[in-house]
């Protein structure tokens, strides 16, 4: 209640660091990330919430919903903030949780190729290739995944990780 008398006075920041320790208490609550994400559209104060959820993250027992706050935290540090590195340290982050659902882990994995890719980290993008190639289900991206995979590591000089993976490719097929 006081989080939203604050708010409705007007007085954002202190407003969403209520809602924040409110998530970081009951991370699972998507009604207070909502009420803490609107707050933040409101006021423009996308860094405390960048910032509030990340901690949230930090603080959930269930890996799934870690992964998903960290992601959210990562995605509002990209397209709020601009912040390309502070994103990529959220994902890399994320990334590194175990017992997280497949599906969110696969799309931290895609998001954080990506920026690897728009950032000219062509060995960091390497490993996160061969983690997408892991995590993804369907056949046919899976070989494509390998693929990628496999001419970017010849295009490092690094033949025995490119034949490891055309091995991969071919088995997967």
């Amino acid at each position: 209640e006081a989080g939203n008398r604050l708010a409705d006075l007007d007085d954002l920041p202190p407003a969403m660091d209520h809602f924040a320790a409110l998530l970081a208490m009951q991370p699972a609550s998507t009604a207070t990330e909502e009420k803490l994400r609107q707050l933040a559209e409101r006021g423009g104060h996308h860094d405390r919430y960048a910032d509030g959820v990340a901690a949230a993250a930090r603080g959930a027992e269930e890996p799934t919903r870690r992964v998903q706050l960290l992601g959210e935290a990562a995605r509002t540090r990209l397209e709020r903030l601009n912040d390309v590195e502070r994103s990529i340290e959220l994902l890399v982050e994320a990334s590194s949780i175990s017992g997280a659902d497949e599906t969110e882990q696969l799309g931290i994995a895609r998001r954080l190729g990506a920026l690897y890719e728009q950032t000219d980290r062509p060995r960091e993008r390497l490993g996160i290739l061969e983690r997408q190639a892991h995590l993804e289900a369907n056949e046919t991206a899976r070989s494509a995944l390998l693929s990628e995979a496999a001419k970017l590591a010849e295009s490092l000089g690094d033949s025995e990780r490119a034949l490891s993976l055309w091995e991969r490719r071919i088995d997967s097929d």
